[in-house]
């Protein structure tokens, strides 16, 4: 956020001047302190974003076979869970101020999307094709990634409690 002091609008207080050369915006240097949660809730989300499109199920009826897409039936909200993951985490990485448990919210998201996946091929168990494992396959890469997020603010809210090895 700008400000101004002493005729020099700032960043933030750790800042350099606006005009100076060795001064990157705040979501440029956001991008390289970015934790691996989030380039890997970034990566996998996008990925499953373009395996829910791509063909899930074949379906064969009187010798004519055709795809049925990971998107149809509940996969809709796998895609919508996934959109919201990868939007969630761009926005953090760009550097939004949001006022919102980004932890809870990322892992949230990332097991509603390994819950949903798993459901969604337990339901269409005939004809599963070979993207819904890969989707599965993202779907847990996801967890993961969500549950590294949640480990990285437990750390930080354990760094708060008193973690540094003071006593009483």
């Amino acid at each position: 956020m700008a400000r101004a002091e002493g005729g020099q609008f700032l960043w933030d207080e750790r800042a350099e001047p606006v005009g100076s050369m060795n001064r990157s915006p705040p979501g440029e240097q956001s991008a390289r302190n970015s934790s691996l949660a989030s380039r890997l809730l970034l990566v996998a989300g996008t990925l499953y974003i373009v395996d829910v499109v791509l063909p899930w199920r074949q379906r064969c009826i009187a010798g004519e076979c055709g795809s049925i897409s990971g998107w149809e039936g509940i996969g809709v909200l796998n895609l919508l869970l996934a959109i919201t993951l990868v939007v969630w985490e761009a926005l953090w990485l760009a550097g939004a101020e949001i006022i919102a448990p980004r932890a809870l919210v990322s892992a949230g998201l990332a097991a509603a999307i390994v819950l949903f996946t798993i459901l969604k091929i337990v339901v269409d168990w005939n004809g599963v094709y070979l993207f819904a494992w890969i989707g599965l396959l993202l779907a847990l890469v996801i967890g993961y990634g969500g549950w590294m997020r949640w480990q990285e603010h437990q750390a930080v809210t354990d760094g708060r409690k008193g973690g540094d090895g003071d006593t009483e």
